[in-house]
């Protein structure tokens, strides 16, 4: 079993449902966040081998396979410094598991 990380706004730009029990075709590229551990500990990142790219690039590789599991995410993001960018805030990642995506 292969754990891969999707992105809400792949799917929400122009992908479809999905969930536990599902074949899909998906383009993955290796994952290599480097904000990945910061965001769900660096136990949980070093899980992830893979990311779903569903708008490119051209040579991710094609996979089709049955979700065994699925589980959401949510990190809260803070603002560093006077009017730096939102970076995620370590230790506050939220995890549920859920039968759709």
């Amino acid at each position: 079993m292969t754990t891969v990380r999707v992105d809400a706004w792949q799917f929400q730009c122009c992908g479809g449902r999905f969930g536990v029990g599902d074949t899909v075709t998906w383009g993955l590229v290796p994952e290599h966040s480097s904000h990945l551990g910061t965001r769900i500990g660096s136990r949980r990142a070093q899980e992830v081998a893979w990311s779903e790219s569903h708008h490119g690039p051209a040579d991710a590789l094609r996979q089709r396979g049955r979700i065994a599991a699925l589980e959401a995410v949510w990190v809260a993001f803070a603002q560093q410094g006077s009017g730096g960018s939102l970076e995620p805030v370590p230790g506050t990642a939220v995890t549920r598991a859920i039968k759709r995506a």
